[in-house]
Protein backbone atom coordinates (compact mmCIF):
# COMPACT_ATOMS: atom_id res chain seq x y z
CA UNK A 1 0.00 0.00 0.00
CA UNK A 2 2.75 2.57 0.78
CA UNK A 3 4.75 1.66 -2.32
CA UNK A 4 0.71 2.32 -4.25
CA UNK A 5 1.03 5.73 -2.35
CA UNK A 6 4.37 6.52 -3.32
CA UNK A 7 4.15 5.47 -6.91
CA UNK A 8 1.03 7.64 -7.50
CA UNK A 9 2.43 10.58 -6.09
CA UNK A 10 5.70 10.13 -8.34
CA UNK A 11 3.50 9.67 -11.72
CA UNK A 12 1.67 12.90 -10.33
CA UNK A 13 5.47 14.82 -10.19
CA UNK A 14 6.61 12.85 -13.93
CA UNK A 15 3.16 14.51 -15.32
CA UNK A 16 3.43 18.37 -13.86
CA UNK A 17 6.72 18.31 -15.10
CA UNK A 18 5.66 16.55 -18.55
CA UNK A 19 2.95 19.32 -18.63
CA UNK A 20 5.60 22.16 -18.90
CA UNK A 21 6.70 22.02 -22.40
CA UNK A 22 5.10 25.50 -23.42
CA UNK A 23 6.80 26.81 -26.67
CA UNK A 24 5.95 30.71 -25.90
CA UNK A 25 7.81 30.63 -22.28
CA UNK A 26 11.73 31.59 -22.49
CA UNK A 27 12.85 27.87 -22.89
CA UNK A 28 11.09 24.48 -22.14
CA UNK A 29 9.67 25.38 -18.69
CA UNK A 30 8.84 28.43 -16.95
CA UNK A 31 9.83 29.78 -13.31
CA UNK A 32 6.33 29.03 -12.23
CA UNK A 33 5.88 25.35 -13.35
CA UNK A 34 9.96 24.64 -12.24
CA UNK A 35 9.02 26.08 -8.46
CA UNK A 36 5.89 23.36 -8.92
CA UNK A 37 7.87 20.56 -9.96
CA UNK A 38 10.09 21.21 -7.06
CA UNK A 39 7.22 21.27 -4.48
CA UNK A 40 5.90 18.44 -5.24
CA UNK A 41 9.28 16.55 -5.38
CA UNK A 42 9.44 17.89 -1.65
CA UNK A 43 6.24 16.43 -1.14
CA UNK A 44 7.06 13.36 -2.42
CA UNK A 45 10.47 13.02 -0.64
CA UNK A 46 8.35 13.95 2.53
CA UNK A 47 6.11 11.27 2.44
CA UNK A 48 8.23 8.47 1.96
CA UNK A 49 10.12 9.70 5.56
CA UNK A 50 6.77 10.11 6.89
CA UNK A 51 5.69 5.87 5.37
CA UNK A 52 9.12 5.11 6.23
CA UNK A 53 9.75 4.59 2.92
CA UNK A 54 14.01 4.05 1.46
CA UNK A 55 14.70 5.01 -1.77
CA UNK A 56 15.48 2.43 -3.80
CA UNK A 57 18.88 4.15 -5.15
CA UNK A 58 19.80 5.88 -1.96
CA UNK A 59 22.73 3.79 -1.39
CA UNK A 60 24.16 3.67 -4.66
CA UNK A 61 27.08 5.77 -5.67
CA UNK A 62 25.72 8.61 -7.74
CA UNK A 63 26.38 8.65 -11.36
CA UNK A 64 28.46 11.26 -13.05
CA UNK A 65 26.99 12.42 -16.79
CA UNK A 66 29.75 12.33 -18.95
CA UNK A 67 30.15 12.98 -22.76
CA UNK A 68 32.13 11.76 -25.07
CA UNK A 69 33.44 14.71 -26.94
CA UNK A 70 37.16 16.05 -27.81
CA UNK A 71 36.68 18.22 -29.95
CA UNK A 72 36.51 22.40 -29.60
CA UNK A 73 34.13 23.89 -27.62
CA UNK A 74 31.85 26.67 -29.27
CA UNK A 75 28.63 28.56 -28.55
CA UNK A 76 27.26 30.16 -32.01
CA UNK A 77 24.24 31.81 -32.72
CA UNK A 78 21.94 30.66 -35.16
CA UNK A 79 19.21 33.33 -35.01
CA UNK A 80 18.57 36.44 -34.59
CA UNK A 81 20.84 38.20 -36.90
CA UNK A 82 22.86 41.20 -34.62
CA UNK A 83 21.17 44.40 -34.87
CA UNK A 84 17.36 42.95 -35.72
CA UNK A 85 14.60 45.31 -35.42
CA UNK A 86 11.20 43.61 -33.97
CA UNK A 87 7.73 44.33 -33.57
CA UNK A 88 6.59 41.35 -32.13
CA UNK A 89 7.34 39.27 -29.26
CA UNK A 90 8.38 36.61 -28.17
CA UNK A 91 11.87 36.84 -29.76
CA UNK A 92 13.26 33.86 -30.48
CA UNK A 93 17.03 33.34 -29.94
CA UNK A 94 18.63 29.60 -31.20
CA UNK A 95 21.98 29.08 -30.94
CA UNK A 96 24.26 25.87 -31.32
CA UNK A 97 26.78 24.57 -28.83
CA UNK A 98 29.18 21.80 -27.83
CA UNK A 99 28.12 18.49 -26.66
CA UNK A 100 30.67 19.16 -23.55
CA UNK A 101 28.47 22.32 -22.19
CA UNK A 102 26.88 21.86 -19.18
CA UNK A 103 24.52 24.93 -18.67
CA UNK A 104 23.80 28.21 -20.62
CA UNK A 105 23.39 31.31 -18.68
CA UNK A 106 22.23 34.80 -20.00
CA UNK A 107 22.14 37.94 -19.12
CA UNK A 108 19.64 40.49 -20.82
CA UNK A 109 19.67 44.16 -20.24
CA UNK A 110 18.14 46.86 -22.26
CA UNK A 111 15.23 49.44 -22.01
CA UNK A 112 16.74 52.42 -23.94
CA UNK A 113 13.68 54.75 -25.04
CA UNK A 114 13.59 55.26 -28.75
CA UNK A 115 11.51 57.44 -30.75
CA UNK A 116 8.98 56.53 -33.61
CA UNK A 117 10.72 53.53 -35.95
CA UNK A 118 14.28 53.83 -34.06
CA UNK A 119 15.48 56.22 -36.24
CA UNK A 120 16.05 58.73 -33.52
CA UNK A 121 17.99 57.47 -30.31
CA UNK A 122 17.28 58.81 -27.05
CA UNK A 123 18.98 58.42 -24.06
CA UNK A 124 16.67 56.72 -21.28
CA UNK A 125 16.60 54.76 -18.21
CA UNK A 126 17.47 51.16 -17.72
CA UNK A 127 14.08 49.19 -18.19
CA UNK A 128 15.66 45.95 -16.68
CA UNK A 129 18.85 43.34 -16.08
CA UNK A 130 17.71 39.62 -15.65
CA UNK A 131 20.18 36.95 -15.60
CA UNK A 132 18.60 33.52 -16.31
CA UNK A 133 19.99 30.00 -16.19
CA UNK A 134 18.21 27.66 -19.06
CA UNK A 135 16.55 25.13 -16.57
CA UNK A 136 15.95 22.70 -19.61
CA UNK A 137 19.34 22.04 -20.64
CA UNK A 138 21.76 19.32 -20.11
CA UNK A 139 24.91 18.38 -20.44
CA UNK A 140 24.93 16.48 -24.11
CA UNK A 141 22.45 18.50 -25.43
CA UNK A 142 24.16 20.80 -29.38
CA UNK A 143 21.41 23.21 -29.26
CA UNK A 144 19.23 25.66 -26.97
CA UNK A 145 16.43 28.30 -27.67
CA UNK A 146 15.89 31.33 -25.37
CA UNK A 147 12.66 33.41 -25.66
CA UNK A 148 12.30 37.39 -24.78
CA UNK A 149 9.34 39.02 -24.00
CA UNK A 150 8.29 42.32 -21.76
CA UNK A 151 6.27 40.31 -19.70
CA UNK A 152 8.79 38.07 -18.41
CA UNK A 153 11.56 41.10 -17.76
CA UNK A 154 13.86 40.70 -20.50
CA UNK A 155 12.41 42.91 -23.43
CA UNK A 156 12.00 46.68 -23.50
CA UNK A 157 10.84 48.86 -26.10
CA UNK A 158 14.03 49.71 -27.53
CA UNK A 159 18.00 48.74 -27.73
CA UNK A 160 18.27 45.31 -25.77
CA UNK A 161 21.32 43.96 -25.06
CA UNK A 162 21.91 39.60 -24.58
CA UNK A 163 24.78 37.91 -23.29
CA UNK A 164 24.51 34.01 -23.73
CA UNK A 165 27.40 31.93 -21.48
CA UNK A 166 28.23 28.28 -22.28
CA UNK A 167 29.83 26.57 -19.63
CA UNK A 168 32.14 23.49 -20.38
CA UNK A 169 33.07 20.66 -18.56
CA UNK A 170 36.66 21.78 -18.95
CA UNK A 171 35.81 24.91 -16.90
CA UNK A 172 36.05 26.67 -20.16
CA UNK A 173 33.20 29.61 -21.28
CA UNK A 174 31.96 30.44 -24.36
CA UNK A 175 30.39 33.88 -25.17
CA UNK A 176 28.27 35.61 -27.33
CA UNK A 177 26.77 38.99 -27.18
CA UNK A 178 24.03 39.86 -29.70
CA UNK A 179 21.71 43.50 -29.35
CA UNK A 180 18.18 43.67 -30.77
CA UNK A 181 15.97 46.55 -30.91
CA UNK A 182 11.96 46.27 -30.46
CA UNK A 183 9.56 48.77 -31.32
CA UNK A 184 5.71 49.74 -31.12
CA UNK A 185 3.97 49.69 -34.47
CA UNK A 186 1.00 50.52 -32.80
CA UNK A 187 -0.27 53.72 -30.54
CA UNK A 188 -2.74 54.53 -27.89
CA UNK A 189 -4.29 57.68 -28.41
CA UNK A 190 -5.15 59.09 -25.00
CA UNK A 191 -8.30 61.05 -24.56
CA UNK A 192 -8.94 62.56 -27.96
CA UNK A 193 -11.92 65.24 -27.33
CA UNK A 194 -14.12 66.30 -30.25
CA UNK A 195 -16.01 69.97 -29.74
CA UNK A 196 -18.67 70.48 -32.25
CA UNK A 197 -19.49 74.71 -32.55
CA UNK A 198 -22.22 74.72 -35.23
CA UNK A 199 -23.84 78.32 -36.16
CA UNK A 200 -27.20 77.15 -35.02
CA UNK A 201 -28.49 74.48 -32.97
CA UNK A 202 -27.95 71.30 -34.68
CA UNK A 203 -28.41 67.65 -35.00
CA UNK A 204 -25.38 65.78 -35.88
CA UNK A 205 -23.67 62.68 -36.67
CA UNK A 206 -20.35 61.77 -35.61
CA UNK A 207 -17.93 58.64 -35.62
CA UNK A 208 -14.33 58.24 -35.35
CA UNK A 209 -12.61 54.61 -36.22
CA UNK A 210 -9.09 54.40 -35.01
CA UNK A 211 -7.69 51.68 -37.09
CA UNK A 212 -7.21 49.01 -33.99
CA UNK A 213 -10.68 49.93 -32.24
CA UNK A 214 -11.97 51.95 -29.68
CA UNK A 215 -11.31 51.22 -26.39
CA UNK A 216 -13.55 53.61 -24.44
CA UNK A 217 -15.43 56.62 -25.01
CA UNK A 218 -17.82 58.88 -23.43
CA UNK A 219 -20.80 59.30 -24.24
CA UNK A 220 -20.54 55.65 -25.35
CA UNK A 221 -20.33 55.78 -29.32
CA UNK A 222 -21.95 52.74 -30.53
CA UNK A 223 -21.99 52.71 -33.99
CA UNK A 224 -21.53 57.03 -33.78
CA UNK A 225 -22.62 60.00 -31.75
CA UNK A 226 -26.03 60.86 -32.24
CA UNK A 227 -25.82 64.11 -31.26
CA UNK A 228 -27.41 67.29 -30.57
CA UNK A 229 -24.74 70.08 -31.22
CA UNK A 230 -24.86 73.83 -29.64
CA UNK A 231 -22.92 76.76 -31.13
CA UNK A 232 -21.26 77.11 -26.60
CA UNK A 233 -19.77 73.78 -27.40
CA UNK A 234 -22.18 72.25 -25.39
CA UNK A 235 -23.64 68.54 -27.10
CA UNK A 236 -26.82 66.62 -26.06
CA UNK A 237 -26.49 62.58 -26.28
CA UNK A 238 -29.62 60.70 -25.05
CA UNK A 239 -30.84 63.69 -23.37
CA UNK A 240 -27.23 64.10 -21.39
CA UNK A 241 -24.96 67.50 -21.56
CA UNK A 242 -21.22 67.35 -22.12
CA UNK A 243 -18.48 69.51 -22.89
CA UNK A 244 -17.03 67.27 -25.85
CA UNK A 245 -17.42 63.69 -27.18
CA UNK A 246 -14.45 61.88 -25.77
CA UNK A 247 -12.55 58.83 -26.72
CA UNK A 248 -9.44 56.10 -26.92
CA UNK A 249 -8.54 53.63 -29.04
CA UNK A 250 -5.38 52.03 -31.13
CA UNK A 251 -3.91 52.46 -34.59
CA UNK A 252 -1.83 50.21 -36.04
CA UNK A 253 1.50 51.60 -38.09
CA UNK A 254 2.06 54.69 -35.94
CA UNK A 255 4.78 56.37 -37.09
CA UNK A 256 6.12 59.30 -35.17
CA UNK A 257 7.88 62.23 -37.16
CA UNK A 258 11.86 62.93 -36.98
CA UNK A 259 11.05 66.70 -36.75
CA UNK A 260 9.69 68.18 -33.82
CA UNK A 261 10.60 70.08 -30.26
CA UNK A 262 13.18 69.64 -27.92
CA UNK A 263 11.10 71.50 -24.43
CA UNK A 264 12.47 72.25 -21.33
CA UNK A 265 10.08 70.62 -18.48
CA UNK A 266 9.63 74.69 -16.97
CA UNK A 267 8.57 75.41 -20.61
CA UNK A 268 5.95 73.08 -21.46
CA UNK A 269 2.95 75.04 -20.76
CA UNK A 270 4.61 78.21 -22.14
CA UNK A 271 5.54 76.01 -25.81
CA UNK A 272 1.62 74.20 -25.48
CA UNK A 273 -0.09 77.90 -25.21
CA UNK A 274 1.74 78.92 -28.22
CA UNK A 275 1.57 76.03 -30.96
CA UNK A 276 -2.05 75.11 -29.43
CA UNK A 277 -3.03 78.72 -30.38
CA UNK A 278 -1.02 78.54 -33.73
CA UNK A 279 -3.48 75.65 -34.72
CA UNK A 280 -6.22 77.08 -34.17
CA UNK A 281 -7.54 76.11 -30.42
CA UNK A 282 -9.21 78.70 -28.42
CA UNK A 283 -8.10 79.33 -24.61
CA UNK A 284 -10.81 77.39 -22.83
CA UNK A 285 -9.65 73.81 -25.67
CA UNK A 286 -6.23 74.65 -24.38
CA UNK A 287 -6.96 74.70 -20.92
CA UNK A 288 -8.58 71.40 -21.08
CA UNK A 289 -5.51 69.77 -22.93
CA UNK A 290 -3.00 70.77 -20.40
CA UNK A 291 -5.56 70.08 -17.30
CA UNK A 292 -4.64 66.49 -18.95
CA UNK A 293 -1.17 66.26 -20.19
CA UNK A 294 0.52 68.74 -17.91
CA UNK A 295 1.10 66.43 -14.99
CA UNK A 296 2.08 63.40 -17.93
CA UNK A 297 4.57 65.46 -19.51
CA UNK A 298 6.33 66.55 -15.95
CA UNK A 299 9.36 65.65 -14.28
CA UNK A 300 11.64 64.45 -16.83
CA UNK A 301 14.71 67.74 -18.17
CA UNK A 302 13.61 67.56 -21.50
CA UNK A 303 10.73 66.08 -24.14
CA UNK A 304 10.71 65.54 -27.68
CA UNK A 305 7.28 66.71 -28.62
CA UNK A 306 6.42 66.19 -32.26
CA UNK A 307 2.78 66.72 -33.60
CA UNK A 308 1.18 64.40 -36.40
CA UNK A 309 0.57 66.05 -39.75
CA UNK A 310 -3.54 65.88 -39.93
CA UNK A 311 -3.24 64.28 -43.27
CA UNK A 312 -1.90 61.22 -42.05
CA UNK A 313 -4.08 61.66 -38.91
CA UNK A 314 -6.93 60.82 -40.78
CA UNK A 315 -5.81 57.88 -42.07
CA UNK A 316 -5.14 56.47 -38.79
CA UNK A 317 -8.36 57.69 -37.05
CA UNK A 318 -11.09 58.36 -39.68
CA UNK A 319 -13.47 60.95 -38.56
CA UNK A 320 -16.79 61.59 -39.91
CA UNK A 321 -19.06 64.38 -39.20
CA UNK A 322 -22.76 64.77 -40.96
CA UNK A 323 -23.61 67.58 -41.83
CA UNK A 324 -20.17 68.46 -43.44
CA UNK A 325 -18.77 70.96 -41.02
CA UNK A 326 -17.08 73.58 -42.65
CA UNK A 327 -13.61 73.59 -40.81
CA UNK A 328 -11.62 70.93 -38.73
CA UNK A 329 -8.88 71.19 -37.17
CA UNK A 330 -7.34 67.96 -35.55
CA UNK A 331 -4.22 67.81 -33.09
CA UNK A 332 -2.86 65.54 -32.16
CA UNK A 333 0.86 65.02 -30.64
CA UNK A 334 3.31 62.17 -29.70
CA UNK A 335 6.38 62.70 -27.01
CA UNK A 336 9.39 61.22 -26.05
CA UNK A 337 10.82 61.59 -22.46
CA UNK A 338 14.54 63.25 -22.91
CA UNK A 339 17.66 63.13 -20.12
CA UNK A 340 19.25 65.70 -21.84
CA UNK A 341 19.05 68.48 -24.87
CA UNK A 342 19.55 66.70 -28.20
CA UNK A 343 18.98 68.54 -31.93
CA UNK A 344 15.72 67.31 -33.93
CA UNK A 345 14.72 69.04 -37.66
CA UNK A 346 12.33 71.81 -36.41
CA UNK A 347 9.02 71.03 -37.55
CA UNK A 348 6.75 73.34 -39.73
CA UNK A 349 2.96 73.62 -38.12
CA UNK A 350 0.22 75.35 -39.99
CA UNK A 351 -1.87 77.72 -39.16
CA UNK A 352 -5.13 76.80 -38.49
CA UNK A 353 -8.02 79.00 -38.78
CA UNK A 354 -11.76 77.91 -37.71
CA UNK A 355 -14.93 79.07 -39.81
CA UNK A 356 -18.48 78.81 -39.56
CA UNK A 357 -19.26 75.59 -38.57
CA UNK A 358 -16.45 74.44 -36.56
CA UNK A 359 -15.14 70.75 -35.42
CA UNK A 360 -12.01 70.72 -32.91
CA UNK A 361 -10.35 67.71 -31.42
CA UNK A 362 -7.19 67.18 -29.84
CA UNK A 363 -5.62 64.28 -28.08
CA UNK A 364 -2.01 62.56 -27.63
CA UNK A 365 0.06 59.43 -28.03
CA UNK A 366 -0.41 57.46 -24.56
CA UNK A 367 2.36 55.53 -23.22
CA UNK A 368 1.76 52.79 -20.21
Amino acid sequence: MKKILISLLSLALIASFAGCNNSSQRENYTKKEIEEYKELKEEVKELKEALGVEDEVEDEEEEVETVDYTGANYLTMTGPANDSTFREAPVVFTANVSPNTTKIVVTAVGGTVVAGSGDIEIPGTLKYNDVYTLTGFELGDESFTYRASVEWNNLAYGSNDYTFKAYHNDGSISTANLTTYYIQSGAEMGKPVIYLYPEEVTDVFVNVEPTDGISISDPEIGDGWHATAHPDGTVVVDGEEYPYLFWEGYSADFETPEEGFVVADEDVENFFDEKLALQGMNAKESADFKEFWLPILSGSPYYFITFIPENVFDTYAPLTVIPEPDSIIRVFFDYKELDGFMYVPEQELEVQVRSGFSVIEWGGRLYR
